[in-house]
């Protein structure tokens, strides 16, 4: 009985253990640039370890639902995820919703109104 206890406690400790690094995606922001028809979407997400702790799916919804979808299998550097993707048929003034998704635990969503800079 004691064999199974001590494996039991094991177990938990490996799964507490890779929940207590792991954390969402902290803040989510983005540049439009109509000209071009591009936005560039920013994650910030602090990983010691990017190429295994990273933002793993970034997704962009309007109205009508998902328009862009990225799927990442790193970081692109240890504070943030940067995507850039084409937008067609929007205008500043426009809204649409940002998804994102740690690939070791949580997400972040948040509504963003197009401006441009």
């Amino acid at each position: 009985m004691k064999t199974v206890q001590k494996i039991i406690i094991t177990f938990g400790f490996i799964i507490m253990g890779n929940v207590t690094f792991a954390h969402p995606p902290k803040n989510i922001s983005a540049v439009y640039d109509p000209g071009n028809e591009e936005i560039t979407i920013f994650v910030e997400h602090y990983s010691s370890e990017p190429h295994t702790h990273y933002v793993e799916v970034i997704s962009i919804s309007d109205e009508k639902g998902v328009i862009g979808i990225q799927s990442f299998m790193n970081q692109t550097s240890n504070d943030r995820q940067v995507y850039k993707m084409t937008l067609k048929g929007k205008k500043p003034g426009d809204s649409i919703e940002i998804n994102c998704k740690c690939n070791k635990f949580g997400k972040k969503r948040k509504t963003v109104v197009l401006e441009t800079v």
